[in-house]
């Protein structure tokens, strides 16, 4: 009797645990949307970050908010192969929102290896804008409570050989985006792609120039982060990349740094 009484006793505990958690996360208002190719993604190992993240909820392919747990790009409906889906820097970018708003905070990860700029524009074959779009509307929408805070984009690395074109395509992405979501002045920060490759230099150069000439867009720096190979950022890079990100959001949503 005594034991069916401590099952019963744990297994109350156990739901009311989860009903506490599950409403934290459903108070979170602030919603942001990360997109890109392989660095989004996540290419380092995930070893122990296993965990779900603290007072992070992400949205799941069902067009539901879940606990959020690495990889993150597992939820993506553009991704390739889960196999490739491993540490991203949205892991490190959530884990110091969440501990600089003093709130939780729910992301949409969207990202797909090898994307050139050409592949999440409006319109063409592949249709990526248009599944990240319905993606964010859809969650807009069954969620009325919530507030696209940013856009955060890593991609050009497929783009190092098409520099010339490339802000033409980054400015015809965002305004597209804006439009479709009636938010003219949506956030957008990139970050910068790895400095280790030479053949990057040209397109570092051009993505220097977006805050110049796009409004409400902002740069996230890559200096002296290093390599996993060629084209990825390693473990320690891809949690220091995400903990930048966070820190431009801070800086220019909360006037903060």
């Amino acid at each position: 009797m005594k034991t069916k009484m401590k099952s019963i006793v744990k297994m109350n505990l156990r739901v009311i645990i989860l009903l506490i958690t599950a409403t934290t996360i459903a108070q979170s208002k602030d919603v942001y949307l990360l997109i890109g190719q392989s660095n989004m993604a996540g290419r380092p190992e995930i070893e122990g970050a296993t965990e779900k993240i603290k007072n992070v909820a992400i949205l799941h392919s069902s067009g539901k908010f879940v606990y959020a747990k690495n990889p993150l790009n597992k939820y993506s409906t553009i991704r390739k192969d889960l196999k490739g889906q491993r540490l991203s820097p949205a892991y490190s970018f959530s884990k110091k929102m969440v501990e600089h708003t003093k709130d939780s905070i729910r992301i949409i990860v969207q990202a797909r290896g090898g994307t050139p700029i050409a592949k999440f524009m409006k319109g063409n074959n592949w249709g990526y804008y248009e599944a990240t779009l319905n993606r964010v509307k859809n969650a807009l929408e069954r969620y009325p409570d919530l507030n696209l805070k940013a856009v955060l984009v890593h991609q050009g690395e497929s783009d190092r050989k098409k520099s010339k074109a490339y802000l033409k395509s980054v400015k015809h992405m965002i305004e597209a985006f804006r439009k479709d979501l009636k938010m003219k002045e949506l956030p957008f920060i990139f970050g910068e792609i790895g400095a280790w490759n030479p053949d990057y230099k040209k397109i570092r150069k051009e993505m220097k120039k977006i805050p110049e000439i796009i409004p409400y867009t902002y740069l996230v720096s890559s200096d002296e982060l290093t390599n996993l190979d060629k084209h990825h950022f390693d473990r320690k890079s891809i949690l220091e990349l995400g903990e930048r990100y966070a820190e431009k959001c801070i800086e220019v949503l909360y006037k903060s740094k």
